[in-house]
């Protein structure tokens, strides 16, 4: 009955019923298996099954993984054609899904080079080389640096994975990859530190371990398990070498789990051997017992013991017999006080403002190089950036936090919802900051600066083959990036997710589907039913100083403070700064085009004032920031589109025109006049800043396509230009005349961010319902704006957006509380229908 149970589609329940019945799922697994007298594959699957249910439950079980170890052992032990199709995903569980518990990476980690090897450290297939460093990759990623008493151990086990399983020979993304991750966790084993007492505690320790075990420390200064003797260069010494290492690393492991628990530790041996895996599962049953009993335990074993796989662990006085990996669950590790979670978390906020510090720092380097900055200076500026970024990444992936989010995260439930968001994020950056290399970090910052400056003079030649070898360098990067974070994912997943918490190319492609199926008949009908807008009286002759100072206005009337920010010109506008009090913001002119300097300036104040408003009592912690990109864009777009273009707006706006120009905006023009001509759907539509809101989608789709397939491989940097114009032709009817009005007229891929652009369209599909909601919840809005009153509506937008942060995980959660929701693109839709059909006078 429980095979039958499990194997239905019913398990699936146990991901999203909660905590308690995932967990009682793993135990009651783990019951059942303990039970049976062989292994065979259903036990291997309700094993995997058992870790995910627990995973699922935020758990962790020692009974779960020493389950989950046997059956990785009994899979073991079968012929090689016998599971090879399952052994990747079993594997991966252990590894993976335990993922609060560094030493079961650790475990996962050598068990897997074991297995891959079958035990001889020489593998059989280039299959099995890139499983290998794809486990290797993945684990030190995400544990090497969880604590510092398994950072170097793990690190150093994941290079020798690397050393004996990638093919040099191979492609160049697969050896870049496995050299960055080797130098992740070389970086690891050389910032772990540890306090003078512990590391003289573990020292005492190692040293009479080994000496029970008759292993003398060298002399050498690198640790024992690293030392291998040399051999002569011929086929022989190859492979004796590869024994020894192999040997090596399996006693290291098992040293290193007794020492990490402190465990004093007395072996008697009738001959020097491998110690075999199952000590690492009584070691663990006890290390929990210790730390239980708040005093160390003494774990003995003869060689009757070893050759059987049973250990007796004498904790305070009782005795307990462990089998071999069946080992009884020991009670959990006694809860922190709140004290304690409290002091932890001080130390966690101290640390990451002053990560923060630093990169507003960075900000503000940033927003001088695109307004200030000679262009003489680039190349120093890039150096600056590099030695920053550096100094800011060596803080972001310091060992201590992650020694101190690995305590919060198992024992934050005493604190408040924005502390626990505050863990929560902070554990996503640490575990994505901690896969990424430092050279990776200088150059991402060096290329920045380099491809900025290269952008924008391929965009004043108007010559994409200026710009195409650094956006080679950009891709190639990312590409690089997303192995490193997750393997296992679409590399653009990875990419997207570092702008918008769980986005992946597969839900952008739906939404922007349902998006363009509705669009493409509207606009069709728009064009051939609709009666078109006058808007020729907008065009004219207007000063840019004036048109600047029109804009500060504008600026200061929805809500920005010029105490805290300012406003400036720029090649693309953009918003900046270093902090909530210093936000720094750009547009630009047309001396023949009054809209999109105006437009563009609004739109740069929605994102200015969602800076301003953070909520400065979490000043420096992460969920004190944005709650991700499209929630950003969604900001900028609703006072941009939902107000700025609304016909209330143009009451407001249309005397202040008049004052400023009045040549152009004569004394007989109407609010409705100027409403229906702000909104005039273009005809030609090629830039997609001036584009306007119903083809402005259709650019992003275009963007995403083309970044999306630049970072599988499906399209190369140097065809971007002749896709973008198909594209262009096929979507937008129409054809840039050069690059500087195609694929060059945005600067997003000379900064790496590729991922980014799907947020605009998100953004503007928030926009709508967050703005309908405001319109539920504000008596008389339309009034206030048509009357200048902006107060309402941007104490509400502070009240429900701004001031919460990333208090919820990804956006569509924010949606759902704001507007009762997730993201509906059936809402944006409806609402461009209604708008331009009125305007256009369709029926």
């Amino acid at each position: 009955k429980l095979r039958i149970f499990i194997r239905g589609d019913f398990c699936r329940s146990f991901f999203v019923i909660g905590s308690m019945l995932g967990n009682a799922c793993a135990q009651g697994i783990v019951a059942h298996l303990s039970n049976a007298e062989d292994f065979d594959m259903d036990h291997v699957q309700l094993a995997t099954l058992s870790a995910t249910a627990s995973s699922s439950a935020s758990s962790t079980s020692y009974a779960v993984d020493a389950v989950v170890k046997e059956a990785m052992l009994w899979m073991a032990s079968q012929p090689r054609s016998a599971r090879r199709s399952e052994q990747a995903h079993v594997f991966r569980v252990l590894g993976q899904q335990v993922n609060a518990d560094a030493k079961a990476a650790a475990d996962a980690c050598a068990l897997t080079y074991e297995i891959l090897c079958d035990g001889t450290g020489t593998f059989h297939s280039e299959k099995d080389r890139t499983q290998a460093a794809a486990f290797a990759a993945s684990d030190v990623s995400n544990h090497a640096a969880c604590t510092t008493a398994t950072a170097r151990e793990t690190a150093q086990l994941c290079m020798d994975i690397l050393e004996e399983a990638v093919d040099f020979r191979g492609n160049p993304l697969t050896r870049a990859t496995a050299c960055r991750c080797a130098e992740k966790a070389l970086n690891s084993m050389e910032t772990a530190s540890f306090a003078e007492q512990r590391k003289q505690s573990l020292d005492e320790s190692l040293a009479e371990l080994m000496s029970k075990i008759h292993f003398q420390r060298p002399t050498s200064t690198l640790a024992p398990e690293h030392q291998i003797p040399m051999w002569k260069n011929d086929a022989q010494g190859e492979r004796q070498q590869r024994q020894l290492r192999h040997q090596q690393q399996q006693q290291q492991h098992h040293m290193r789990v007794m020492r990490r628990g402190n465990i004093s530790a007395t072996m008697s041996r009738n001959r020097c051997g491998l110690l075999p895996m199952g000590i690492s599962g009584i070691a663990l049953a006890c290390i929990a017992g210790k730390r239980l009993a708040g005093e160390v335990g003494t774990f003995t074993m003869s060689a009757r013991t070893i050759s059987q796989g049973y250990g007796r662990a004498v904790l305070t006085g009782r005795s307990h017999e462990f089998q071999r990996l069946r080992a009884q669950p020991v009670a959990a590790v006694a809860t922190p006080t709140e004290t304690d979670v409290e002091k932890d978390f001080e130390g966690l906020a101290n640390m990451l403002k002053d990560a923060s510090a630093l990169e507003g720092i960075g900000g503000l380097l940033g927003w001088d190089e695109m307004t200030m900055m000679p262009p003489g200076a680039a190349q120093a500026r890039a150096a600056q950036k590099s030695a920053l970024s550096s100094v800011i990444h060596a803080k972001r992936t310091d060992p201590t936090l992650g020694d101190i989010l690995g305590r919060l995260k198992s024992s934050s439930d005493s604190l408040d919802r924005y502390k626990q968001a505050t863990v929560r994020e902070a554990a996503r950056a640490y575990q994505k900051a901690t896969a990424i290399s430092d050279d990776i970090v200088r150059r991402e910052a060096d290329l920045e600066s380099r491809a900025y400056q290269g952008w924008v003079k391929a965009r004043e030649e108007k010559n994409w083959a200026l710009f195409a070898p650094l956006l080679k360098e950009w891709v190639g990067l990312r590409q690089e990036r997303a192995a490193l974070i997750d393997p296992s994912r679409p590399a653009y997943d990875v990419l997207a997710d570092d702008y918008d918490a769980g986005l992946t190319a597969k839900r952008v492609t739906e939404v922007f589907s349902r998006v363009r199926d509705g669009l493409v008949p509207l606009l069709r009908d728009l064009r051939s039913k609709g009666v078109k807008p006058d808007d020729s009286w907008l065009k004219g002759d207007f000063e840019t100083g004036e048109q600047a100072k029109l804009c500060k206005e504008i600026s200061v009337a929805l809500g920005f403070n010029l105490d805290r920010g300012r406003l400036d010109t720029s090649v693309h506008p953009f918003t900046g700064g270093a902090h909530p009090t210093d936000v720094r913001m750009t547009t630009r002119f047309k001396t023949d085009d009054l809209t999109e300097g105006l437009t563009g300036a609004i739109h740069e104040t929605g994102h200015a004032l969602y800076e301003q408003g953070r909520n400065l009592e979490f000043d420096g912690l992460p969920v004190n920031s944005a709650a991700g990109m499209a929630i950003h864009e969604s900001q900028s777009l609703l006072w941009e589109r939902m107000v700025a273009l609304s016909r209330p707006f143009a009451e407001y706006l249309l005397p202040k025109l008049q004052a400023s120009f009045p040549d152009t905006f004569s004394t007989d023009r109407t609010a409705q006049s100027l409403y229906e001509a702000l909104n005039t759907v273009k005809d030609v539509s090629l830039i997609r800043v001036e584009a306007d809101e119903v083809n402005y989608p259709m650019h992003v789709i275009l963007r995403f396509e083309i970044e999306k397939g630049l970072i599988e491989g499906t399209v190369d940097v140097d065809d971007v230009p002749k896709l973008w114009n198909q594209k262009m032709k096929e979507y937008l009817g129409v054809e840039p005349a050069d690059d500087a009005q195609g694929c060059l007229q945005d600067l997003h891929w000379s900064m790496g961010a590729i991922g980014y652009f799907p947020t605009y369209t998100l953004g503007a599909m928030s926009a709508v319902q967050i703005f309908n909601a405001a319109t539920r919840d504000i008596p008389n809005l339309d009034e206030a704006i048509a009357s200048g009153d902006f107060a309402p509506l941007r104490n509400w937008l502070n009240k429900k957006i701004h001031a919460l942060g990333s208090l919820h995980p990804k956006a569509d959660d924010l949606l759902q509380a704001v507007t009762g929701k997730a993201l509906d693109p059936d809402e944006f839709l409806k609402y461009l229908e209604a708008k331009y059909h009125t305007i256009y006078k369709l029926a």
